[in-house]
């Protein structure tokens, strides 16, 4: 169970970067668009703060992959249990 979601976590990270390429290349709407469209400009600071909101979605992203992940990890389940925790079911 481990391997499949470790793949899952990969193909899921391949999948976000091919969308925010996929969104710079061709929008006209949205934050590539924003991004694109200050960069023509020379508006940095538009630029900053889009690809900082990129970064905040990553990091969201990877934090709730690992909520799914972590249960069935045999080492955090080693933790969870020398913890003396119990799991409800």
């Amino acid at each position: 169970m481990p391997q499949t979601l470790v793949r899952l976590r990969i193909a899921l990270g391949t999948a976000w970067l091919s969308l925010i390429v996929g969104e710079q290349i061709n929008a006209d709407a949205g934050l590539g668009f924003l991004i694109n469209n200050a960069r023509e400009f020379l508006r940095t600071d538009v630029v900053v703060v889009g690809l900082v909101v990129y970064a905040l979605l990553g990091l969201t992203r990877r934090g709730r992959q690992h909520d799914v992940h972590d249960p069935f990890d045999p080492a955090v389940a080693q933790d969870f249990r020398s913890a003396g925790c119990r799991r409800a079911g």
